[in-house]
């Protein structure tokens, strides 16, 4: 009985450890390159800025 004891941690961290890596799964996606932002990359803008947009390139898969 002592021997059933030891062997179930180990034996519980393994089923988790199988379930974590196995659950992540889903294919990454990516985009190509960044083709317009407003406001422009690299310039000021002040506190009252509410709307950022970016449009990127072709998704990639």
């Amino acid at each position: 009985m002592r021997g059933l004891r030891l062997l179930r941690a180990p034996a519980v961290l393994c089923a988790a450890a199988c379930a974590f890596f196995s659950a992540g799964g889903t294919p990454a996606y990516a985009h190509t390159a960044l083709r317009s932002a407003s406001p422009a990359p690299g310039a000021k803008v002040g506190s009252d800025t509410q709307v950022i947009a970016l449009t990127f390139g072709t998704l990639l898969k």
